[in-house]
Parts: structure tokens; sequence; C-alpha cells
């Protein structure tokens, strides 16, 4: 919003689960939404790298068909998968130290937020791209084949 208000458009790029919230947090940024508001600028596109596009209300664990075998539920309510699963999910791509680096990086992520789908499309507002990568390996091609 900050960049807007200086008065330059935005581009957004969202990745991954980052694609479940960017639906809902550029809720009223659209060109169309921000004129209606007395404002000239907006966020003028989205591109969407390998990134999850769920319709509204649809939540992460539903949209892939129910908890993942390997998925490990803490007390705190927080999601891991198994490290080993993360190692050719992830960084198939990196020579094994570099992989083990960025895998000892890796931090849990809040399990209700899989239990949560976005409250808007602004997709449906806002011009947008997708980059389909063939060789991801966390959302297979075919999962990144968006019918919105």
């Amino acid at each position: 919003m900050k960049e807007l208000d200086l008065g330059n458009d935005v581009v957004v790029s969202s990745h991954s689960y980052g694609g479940i919230l960017t639906n809902s947090a550029l809720d009223g940024l659209s060109r169309s939404e921000r004129e209606r508001d007395g404002k000239t600028t907006a966020v003028s596109k989205i591109a969407w790298v390998t990134s999850f596009i769920l319709l509204v209300g649809v939540d992460l664990q539903t949209a892939i068909g129910g908890r993942a075998d390997n998925w490990i539920i803490s007390d705190a309510n927080e999601i891991m998968i198994e490290k080993k699963d993360f190692l050719s999910m992830l960084y198939h791509d990196l020579d094994l130290e570099d992989a083990k680096y960025w895998l000892s990086n890796l931090r849990p992520h809040s399990f209700p937020t899989f239990l949560e789908g976005p409250r808007s499309a602004a997709y449906k507002m806002i011009p947008s791209a997708y980059l389909v990568c063939e060789d991801d390996r966390a959302i297979p091609k075919e999962g990144q084949d968006v019918h919105t």
C-alpha cells in the first residue's frame, strides 16, 4: 500500500503458499477498485510463480486431497514435513552441501493456516500471469494447472 500511496503502480509476485495469502491481501487494490476510491495507482499485475491459487473458501488441505502421510503436526499445532522428504522435494537441484545448509534453516509452519482458504480472489480483478515450473517437486506441474 505504501508504494501505491507514493504514486507507483505495483506488480506483486507470489510463490507457493504465498498465493493463498496474496488473493486476500490484494483485496481492494485493483485498478477499478482504486479508481473508484479516487486513487490513480494500483496493483497492475500479479506474477504467480509455482503458487497455490485456490477458490475462495477452499483451504489447502482440501485442495491437495487431505493430509499427506509425511506431515508431522506438533503439540504446538505447527506442521513440518519429514526432512528427508524436503531434501528431494525442495533441494533436488542443489549440491548436497548447499541442500543440507538450506534444510537446516527450515522452520515449522502453522498448521491452522492449512485449514483456511482465501477470503477473496484478486486474480479475478487484477491481470495475472502464472510461471509454471516444470521441475518443481513441491507443487508438481499438474498441480500448477490453474483453472479459475
